[in-house]
C-alpha cells in the first residue's frame, strides 16, 4: 500500500523547499562562489566597504560607541555611516562574526538576504492565492532577476540586494487590510523599519509599491482601503516605525542639519545610466549593470497577460507597475543603442547637462536627487513582474497542466543562464607577514595608512581606491586612512584628502619613477601631520608604479622599514 502523506507533513515540507530552491539558484547564478564562502571576500570595492561596516557595527557595540558615526575609516576625521545601508544586517551579524569571522559572516548573510528575497516573494504569491509550484517559481524569478543578480553578483551592491523588504512590506499591508488591528499595524511599521535600516533606496521602492497597490485598490475596492484607516492601528504602525528606526533617524537628522550636508551636485550619474528600451530582453551591460527584465519572466508574464488578465485587476495592476518601472529606468534621456535623444530639453538641480522634460525620471530626480541611477528601478519592477509570471503559471497549470509544466522546465534554466553573474574571488583578504607590527601594536588608536591610498564616496574619488585594506582592517582592528562613505559633502571629503601625508602619498603612488616630483611635495609637512594624527604605520604594496618614490618619501618623513614580504612593505613612524 502506498503511504499517504499527512497535510501537516506536506506543509512542513513546503517550508523547506523554497529556501533550498533559492539557495541552489543563488549558487548556480554566482558559481563557483559557493565554494569560497568560508575562505574569501568577494573582489569588489563595495563589498570591502560592507565587510568593514559589519566589523564596525560589532566594534561599536562592544566598545559602547555610536555605531552610525565612525573615526576608524578616513581616520582621523571619520564620517557618518547614515547612508551606508545594511545597518540591520550588520547588527544581526554581530554574534555570527564571533563564530566565523567578519568576512565569512558577511558572505553568509549576503546569501541569506538573496534567499530571503525569494522566500518573501513566495509568501507574497501564496497570499495572493497562487498555488505552491507557481509561487515557488515567483521567488525563483526574483532571485534570478538579471538586474538583481548583477547587484549581488559582479557589482557587490548587497545593500540593493535587500529587495526582500519590498514583498515583505506589501505582504504586511495585505495582512493589515484584511483585519486592521493594532498588532497588524505594528507589523506594517516593522516591515518599513526593516527596509529603512537596510537601504534608503529600497525603502523608497517598498513605499512606492505599497502606495501603488493602495491606489489600485481605491479604484476597485475603495471600501477596503477606507475601512482600514483606523486611528489607533495607524498610529501604532507609525510609532513602531519611529521607535525601531530612531537611531538612524537621529543620525540622518544630525547630518542633514549640519554644515556638511551630502549634496549629489546635480544629476549624479543619472545622465549616463539610462536604460535602453530596445534591450529589455537582451543583456545590456552599462555602467551599473543589466537593464533588461529577464527573458523567462517576460515571456511568461506576457503570456499570462494575453490569456488571463481580463477580469483580474491584480494582474493589470502588476503590469502597470512593471511598465512604470521600465519607463522610469530609462532615465533623463531617451537612449537608443549608442544614441541619446533629449526631447524638450530643460535643466534641473543646477546641472549644466540638459535633460528631457518628457522623461518621468527627470521629475522624480528633481524631488529625490539621491536616486542617482534610474536603472535601479528594474529592482522594483522585478517584484510585480515575478507576480505576473506566477499568475500566468498558476492558470496554465490549472487549464493546461502539461503545457505549464513543460514551459516551467524550459524557463527555469533559461532564467538561471540569463542571470548568470559570477563573483570574483581574486581579492587577497588575509593579513600578510608585513602586517605583524600592526597586529602587535598596543596603541589601538594608531592609524594605518595603506598605499595605494584613496578616499571615495558615491560621487567622488580621490586617489586609488583598493578593496583589501578595508578587509585587512577588520583583522588588525586599527583605524585606517582609506575609506568609502556612501555620501559625504565634497568640502568635508577634501578636508580628509588634503592632510599633507595623504596628499603627498597620493601624488606619488601612481607616478612614473623618472617623472619630476610634484611641486606640493613636502616631507616635513607630511611628518608633522603624521605625528599630529597618530598615523603610525604605512603599508605600501609593491605593485604600485610609484613604489620607489613612496618609500623614499617615507624615509625622508621619518618612517622606518619594520616588516616586508614579496607583496608589501610596512614603515613605522619614528620619534614623537
Amino acid at each position: 500500500m502506498t503511504p499517504v502523506r499527512s497535510p501537516t507533513s506536506r506543509r512542513l515540507w513546503w517550508k523547506v523547499i523554497p529556501p533550498i530552491t533559492y539557495f541552489a539558484a543563488y549558487a548556480l547564478v554566482t558559481w563557483p562562489w559557493v565554494l569560497h564562502l568560508w575562505a574569501k571576500a568577494p573582489s569588489s570595492i563595495d563589498v570591502s566597504m560592507f565587510v568593514w561596516d559589519f566589523w564596525w557595527m560589532r566594534h561599536a557595540i562592544e566598545t559602547l560607541q555610536w555605531p552610525f558615526h565612525t573615526e576608524h575609516a578616513m581616520a582621523p576625521m571619520g564620517g557618518s555611516m547614515a547612508f551606508q545601508g545594511m545597518h540591520l544586517t550588520a547588527f544581526v551579524s554581530v554574534p555570527i562574526q564571533h563564530v566565523v569571522g567578519t568576512a565569512t559572516a558577511y558572505n553568509l548573510l549576503a546569501v541569506a538576504v538573496v534567499v530571503g528575497a525569494g522566500c518573501a516573494m513566495y509568501a507574497l504569491a501564496r497570499d495572493m492565492h497562487i498555488d505552491r509550484i507557481p509561487a515557488l517559481f515567483c521567488g525563483l524569478l526574483l532571485v534570478a532577476s538579471p538586474h538583481l543578480a548583477f547587484r549581488y553578483g559582479e557589482s557587490g551592491h548587497m545593500n540593493l540586494a535587500h529587495v526582500l523588504w519590498i514583498p515583505v512590506a506589501l505582504l504586511a499591508v495585505r495582512v493589515y487590510l484584511r483585519d486592521p488591528t493594532v498588532w497588524r499595524g505594528m507589523l506594517v511599521g516593522a516591515a518599513l523599519a526593516g527596509s529603512f535600516l537596510s537601504d534608503l533606496t529600497i525603502t523608497i521602492f517598498a513605499m512606492s509599491l505599497v502606495t501603488a497597490y493602495l491606489a489600485g485598490l481605491l479604484v476597485y475596492r475603495w471600501r477596503t482601503v477606507l475601512g482600514a484607516i483606523r486611528v489607533v492601528p495607524v498610529l501604532a504602525g507609525i510609532a513602531t516605525f519611529l521607535v525601531l528606526s530612531a537611531p538612524l533617524i537621529i543620525e540622518l537628522a544630525s547630518v542633514l542639519s549640519g554644515p556638511g550636508v551630502p549634496n549629489p551636485r546635480g544629476l549624479g550619474s543619472s545622465e549616463i545610466s539610462g536604460n535602453d528600451p530596445t534591450a529589455l530582453l537582451i543583456p545590456n551591460l552599462r555602467r551599473e549593470g543589466f537593464g533588461h527584465l529577464g527573458i523567462a519572466a517576460t515571456i511568461l508574464a506576457t503570456l499570462g497577460l494575453v490569456l488571463y488578465a481580463r477580469g483580474r485587476p491584480l494582474m493589470v495592476w502588476a503590469a502597470i507597475v512593471v511598465v512604470g518601472c521600465v519607463v522610469l529606468s530609462m532615465g533623463v534621456h531617451l537612449v537608443i543603442g549608442d544614441a541619446r535623444f533629449v526631447p524638450v530639453p530643460i535643466t534641473i538641480l543646477e546641472s549644466p547637462t540638459e535633460v528631457s522634460a518628457l522623461m518621468p525620471f527627470t521629475w522624480v530626480q528633481s524631488v529625490l536627487p539621491h536616486l542617482r541611477n534610474p536603472m535601479r528601478f528594474m529592482l522594483l519592477g522585478a517584484v510585480p513582474l515575478a507576480l505576473l509570471a506566477g499568475f500566468a503559471l498558476h492558470f496554465l497549470l490549472r487549464d493546461h497542466y502539461r503545457l505549464g509544466i513543460a514551459l516551467a522546465l524550459v524557463l527555469v534554466p533559461v532564467s538561471l543562464l540569463d542571470a548568470r553573474n559570477p563573483i570574483d574571488t581574486s581579492m587577497v583578504s588575509a593579513l600578510s607577514p608585513a602586517h605583524r607590527p600592526v597586529v602587535a601594536e598596543p596603541d589601538q588608536s594608531a592609524i594605518v595608512v595603506d598605499v595605494p591610498l584613496g578616499f571615495r564616496t558615491g560621487y567622488d574619488l580621490y586617489g586609488w581606491q583598493d578593496g583589501p585594506p578595508l578587509v585587512w582592517a577588520t583583522l588588525h582592528e586599527h583605524p585606517v586612512a582609506v575609506g568609502f562613505f556612501a555620501r559625504m559633502a565634497r568640502p568635508e571629503l577634501q578636508k580628509r584628502v588634503f592632510v599633507p601625508l595623504y596628499r603627498d602619498l597620493m601624488a606619488l603612488q601612481d607616478r612614473p619613477v623618472d617623472a619630476p616630483p610634484p611641486e606640493v611635495l613636502n616631507a616635513a609637512e607630511g611628518r608633522a601631520s603624521a605625528l599630529e594624527g597618530n598615523m603610525k604605520y604605512v603599508v605600501v604594496q609593491r605593485r604600485i608604479r610609484g613604489f620607489p618614490l613612496v618609500v623614499d618619501y617615507l624615509a625622508a618623513a621619518g618612517f622606518q622599514l619594520v616588516a616586508e614580504d614579496p607583496e608589501m612593505v610596512t614603515y613605522q613612524l619614528q620619534g614623537r
